[in-house]
């Protein structure tokens, strides 16, 4: 990837001068390709396949952005563009919003650039090619639990230096004693190769990464942010489950629904909570949360699903 690649949106948040951008993407290229090819693949598969299993949880995060001036969004930690991708395919978004994939692994900003999203390969804890205040919002969830403690304060800087007046810092995450914390623990460590180096930050340490300089009005609010699988009958929405969380999560090949699902009760458990695993029919109200637009429902009437019920934390400020 280089500077001529990039979309104009992507392009009009960049410094002025294409040899310190290709420098720059030169430098993640590198990194980059030094990563495992097949998990890429695999998680990129599990985007496309099941587009809309985040829609509920991306809606609450979008709304933050509807009532506030300025059109573009930059998505620092957005993986191959799921956000994006479900905005645009299912009317998730304000309509005048636009959404800048970033990500700091190039194949992932390649496949988002192959659905026609802006896209631009970033390190969210290094955003030196982001013109000064030239960025309307910046949504980084997701992922912060992918970052040190001292990464993360790291980004909040870089982002509040890219951020125009008035622009909104959107953060989401699963506190450390939520239920997506402990999917992370319980299934992603304990049934894949690649457990987490890092736990989730607690809600303390999430509301005080707003609490910085130039960065005012902070505001939390607790959504839900559940994974959706539908099909034809419960037997395949179990098969489509499984699927995406091998994919998406790199869980070890061969990991059946019946291991699967038992670390998803433990989760809950460990989470203390009541145990928020569903299988069957669709709850009532699931597919117009699901889709707003009541023409992308219709292929899904009736169908079965597995429900794995999530929760996390928005904390969001204005920059002075």
């Amino acid at each position: 990837m280089r500077c001529e690649d990039l979309s104009p949106v992507a392009r009009s948040v960049l410094v002025q001068d294409d040899g310190v951008v290709d420098a720059y993407l030169a430098r993640l290229n590198e990194r980059s390709a030094a990563l495992d090819d097949h998990e890429d693949e695999e998680y990129v598969r599990s985007v496309s396949a099941v587009p809309y299993c985040k829609n509920i949880g991306i809606s609450n995060l979008l709304t933050e952005f509807g009532v506030h001036p300025g059109p573009v969004v930059l998505d620092v930690m957005g993986g191959a563009g799921q956000i994006a991708l479900a905005a645009r395919r299912y009317g998730l978004a304000p309509a005048a919003i636009e959404i800048i994939t970033a990500d700091h692994d190039t194949r992932h900003v390649v496949q988002a650039d192959r659905h026609h999203l802006p896209a631009v390969a970033l390190d969210v804890t290094d955003l030196s090619i982001v013109a000064p205040e030239s960025v309307d919002h910046v949504l980084m969830a997701h992922h912060v639990h992918h970052l040190s403690p001292s990464e993360r304060l790291r980004a909040v800087g870089e982002i509040v230096r890219c951020l125009r007046s008035d622009g909104t810092l959107v953060i989401y995450e699963g506190p450390d004693t939520s239920t997506t914390a402990h999917l992370s623990d319980t299934v992603v460590d304990e049934l894949s190769g690649v457990p987490h180096r890092f736990r989730h930050p607690g809600r303390e340490e999430l509301v005080s990464l707003a609490d910085y300089p130039r960065l005012t009005g902070q505001e939390t609010t607790s959504v839900d942010s559940p994974l959706v699988f539908l099909a034809e009958d419960v037997r395949q929405a179990r098969e489509l489950a499984t699927e995406y969380f091998i994919a998406h999560y790199s869980l070890r090949p061969g990991t059946t629904w019946e291991q699967l699902s038992s670390q998803l009760h433990l989760a809950y458990m460990r989470a203390r909570v009541a145990d928020n695993l569903h299988v069957g029919a669709l709850p009532d109200g699931m597919l117009t949360r699901l889709f707003p637009n009541p023409a992308d429902r219709q292929e899904y009437l009736d169908q079965a699903c597995v429900v794995v019920r999530r929760e996390g934390l928005i904390v969001k400020a204005r920059k002075r």
